[in-house]
């Protein structure tokens, strides 16, 4: 029973190695797919290469200093929060609207 406890818990491991890699590769793509170069680099830098932000600044080049990426990167995704928060509000008011139109909600 040990080495069936021993296998199940590398499987088990294999399991969240593959869903880890998965998860990069979904990071990565989305990443790609920002039209800024500038703010796809430093994404790339910080988050995939594991940079810490001064390593960031100084790979993007002597005009960035660490606190001007972080701040720069943080202004980035805090809106693709809002519109994300936006999207999902929009998206569940059209879903109760569809609702009631259907006579599903009573009001």
């Amino acid at each position: 029973t040990q080495m069936a406890l021993l296998m199940l818990r590398k499987s088990q491991q294999e399991n969240v190695l593959e869903k880890i890699e998965q998860q990069i590769a979904l990071a990565e793509h989305y990443i790609y797919q920002i039209k800024s170069s500038t703010m796809r680099r430093m994404i790339t830098y910080r988050y995939i290469n594991k940079y810490s932000w001064i390593k960031v600044a100084h790979s993007m080049g002597k005009h960035y200093t660490a606190d001007g990426c972080r701040m720069a990167v943080e202004r980035f995704l805090f809106v693709l929060f809002v519109l994300f928060v936006l999207y999902v509000v929009i998206f569940i008011v059209e879903q109760m609207q569809n609702a009631l139109s259907h006579g599903h909600i009573l009001v």
